[in-house]
Parts: structure tokens; sequence; C-alpha cells
């Protein structure tokens, strides 16, 4: 008999452990830790490189959100600071070995995963990775929709979705099954405020005790440990008014100091907003296609088949490559990660951090190409240069045109490289971007 989340899971009461207070953060050492920051960003913003500026803040705002207390599970008690997050798993223990590999890639925020039985338990914040994505929206029911049919796929296929109270916490359930049906995954989306939470309970197959328990687990989760002190930040801010750098980074400092990480954070992400901003776009020198702040250069490589031009329209900027007999069309856009997404990107850029990089450029190309409505025909890993690549290739409108995507991770970087032709233009489009991508183009 097929279960679904319409006929095993059960509303459920639970009590909640009682309230513990870490340690607060000691603020000599906040202050020392701003002001390294600050000694580093500021000759940046006085040499206006604003590509390795917004470096460093994404830099200042992930040691900034790093500063809480760490996150304790005692008793059977799981409290977070950093999360403003409490729930009672009495019986559980914090889970040995990696995190799932689903709660890697950059839209994840990963809490905490503990055990029992053989089951898992994994927490994560969805969300946070910019103002324009809808990952972790809270705003409407579809807002948290859309994000759980982004993560689904991510974990397994989908078995079925409903909302359903549990506790004080109106929650969207969504069972996933592994391809092979031996393993059994519910996620709940718990809205709480403005922060979109997920507890996902893996199971090797199905043990109806165990998903009352969690359950129960849910709908006691509290969603204001330690809450931020919205009078206080509001009194800092309004003693340090203003959007220059330097008032910015003062009171940075001083929500830092008051152990206010998150709106620390939050005043540098607009600040580094704005040099965002402030990148040079593409443009063209000498009839070559430059990226001046990132030192990439993109050359014709068939002057008397192909037109190169900069273009720029609204948020969108690119190097196009396109036919002036045909209808084939290469794109060529550079994304500053560390710039457009903060303190996400920091735990990829190490190069020692391989498989977060090869996750990352995977999930960006993929997202690239499907998002055009193609129909994936292959993909695969490559290696460009020295820097990890992925490529997608895929089908539109029926058939009758093709997408190739190559996306190359360089440090805080993200390379695109989109050609898109009809079906009888598919393979001189293909041999152009190989061509790019071995001669023309300069990274």
């Amino acid at each position: 008999m097929r279960h679904t989340t319409g006929t095993i899971l059960l509303a459920i009461l639970a009590s909640l452990g009682a309230a513990e207070t870490p340690a607060a953060p000691n603020p000599l050492v906040i202050d020392g830790l701003c002001k390294t920051h600050e000694g580093k960003l500021k000759p940046l913003l006085t040499e206006r490189d604003f590509a390795g500026a917004a470096l460093r803040i994404a830099r200042y705002e992930a040691a900034l959100v790093e500063s809480y207390p760490r996150s304790t599970f005692r008793k059977g008690v799981f409290r977070s600071a950093k999360h403003h997050l409490e729930f009672t798993a009495t019986g559980w223990r914090r889970a040995k070995g990696p995190k799932p590999a689903w709660t890697r890639p950059l839209i994840y925020d990963h809490i905490v995963t503990l055990e029992k039985k053989g089951a898992k338990l994994s927490t994560v914040r969805l969300g946070g990775i910019s103002a324009m994505s809808h990952i972790g929206d809270t705003s409407s029911d579809g807002a948290i929709e859309k994000t759980a049919m982004t993560v689904v796929p991510q974990i397994g296929n989908l078995g079925g979705t409903q909302w359903g109270k549990y506790g004080s916490h109106r929650v969207l359930v969504v069972e996933i099954q592994s391809e092979d049906g031996k393993e059994i995954t519910l996620a709940m989306f718990v809205p709480m405020g403005k922060r979109l939470i997920m507890f996902a309970l893996h199971m090797r197959g199905l043990d109806e005790d165990l998903i009352r328990e969690f359950a129960g687990i849910v709908g006691a989760s509290r969603g204001d440990h330690l809450p931020p002190d919205e009078a206080r930040i509001r009194s800092l801010r309004a003693g340090k008014a203003g959007e220059t750098a330097d008032v910015v980074l003062a009171r940075t400092r001083a929500l830092a100091k008051a152990g206010e990480f998150h709106a620390a954070a939050k005043d540098l992400a607009g600040l580094r907003a704005r040099l965002a901003a402030s990148i040079p776009g593409p443009t063209m020198r000498s009839g070559a296609g430059v990226y001046s702040a990132y030192g990439i250069e993109l050359t014709n490589p068939d002057a008397a088949r192909y037109r190169l031009s900069a273009e720029k329209e609204d948020t969108f900027s690119a190097l196009s490559v396109k036919s002036l007999k045909g209808n084939a069309q290469i794109y060529v856009m550079v994304l500053n990660l560390a710039a457009n997404y903060g303190p996400k990107v920091v735990s990829i850029l190490p190069d020692d951090a391989t498989d977060l990089r090869k996750l990352t450029i995977r999930g960006a190309c993929q997202g690239a190409v499907t998002n055009t409505g193609g129909q994936v025909r292959s993909q695969r890993a490559r290696v460009i240069g020295r820097n990890q690549a992925y490529e997608v290739v895929a089908d539109l409108q029926g058939g009758k045109a093709r997408i190739k995507g190559v996306a190359i991770l360089r440090g805080h970087l993200g390379i695109l490289i989109l050609g898109v032709a009809p079906t009888a233009e598919v393979a001189d489009t293909d041999r152009t971007v190989e061509a790019m991508l071995a001669t023309h183009l300069k990274l």
C-alpha cells in the first residue's frame, strides 16, 4: 500500500524545554573583528575597487553572522541564537559525519542534523540568497510552495503535498521519495516571520511512530529564541543615520557590539548592493568585448560571419555574438557572486571547497538553461583552463531550436556562455562556442 502525507501525518501536541541564555559575545572581541575588516575594506573603497570591496564586505557579513554563540543541543532541546530557533527532540543525537549532500547548495543554511533509529532529522533555513531570489519568501502560500518545488528535485521525486496546522504553525508538508522508492523524506516548510525553516525527516522505509514524533517536534518548535531587540536596533540606527560608507561602517560596528549581528550584516548588505551597481558592465574596446573590472576579454571568433557587441538593458548586460546571416546568438555574461549574493558564497570561494564549487556551478548552469523552458538532452562536468565548469544542452520549441550553456566558476566570478540556435545552425554554433572557449575568451 502506498502511503501519502494525507494518511500518515497526524496532528500532535508537544511541550517545550526550559529557556537557556548563552554567554553573550565579548564587545571588545567584536570591536576588534569590525576594525580588522574595516581596515581591509577602506583602502579598496578609496581605490574605487568596487569588485574587491564587495568581496571584502561579503566576508565581513559572513564573519558577523557567525559571531552568534554556537547552537546547543542539551537534554533533548536544540537552541540556535543565530536562527532564533528552539525545538525539543528527546532521544535524538547530533548526526555524525558530513552534512546531507542536498543541504549544501547556496539556497540552504544548514542548522543541524540529528539521528535516531537509522533516521535523520535535518533542519535548514531557506533563502537569504539575494533580494532578487524567490527562495525563502514567506509572503504567501504560493511563494512557500514555489520554494518547496525548488527544493524537492534535489532530494528525490515528489510524492504529494498538503497544508496542515501543527502546534501554532501553519505548515506546508511535502512527501518526497527516492528513485528506488526505498527512502522517504517528509519535509515540513515552516514560516517563522520572514524566515522559512524546513524540517526534513529521512527514513529507510515507513515508521509511523517516528512520523508522529516528527510532527510533534515541528509543532512545538519556536522561532522566537533570543529574538533581535528591535527597539535597540532602531535607536542605534537613528543615532548614526546616513548611507555614506563611513556612516554605514560605524553603524555596523555599533550594532555588532550590541550583539545584533543580523541587523549589522543587513546594513552592510545595503552598502554591498550599491557597490555592485557601480561595477562597470561589458564594453567594447579596440574591437574586443571586455569586462574591465575582471580582466575578461572576448574577441570575435569570425568577423565575416558574426557581429560582436556589448549589450545592456535594465538589469541585463552581456557580450553578444550574433550571426550576420542566420539566427544564432551567443551570449557571455559575468556575475560577481560575492557582490550579488554576499556571505552565501564565501564558503565556496576557497580552493579546498571543491565539492561545493561543483554543486554551485552545476546548479547555476542547469538553472540558466531550464529557465528558458529547455528540455535537457545532455549535461557534463568540464574543466576550462584551470576553472571548474559545467555544460548543459537542451532542446527548445519542441526540438526546433537548441540551447547550449556552459558555466564557469573563476574565484568569486560566475561566467555563463549561452548559445541559442535553430536546428539547422546548431552544429556551426556549437563549433563557434567551443572556439570561443578555446581561443577567443580570455579569462
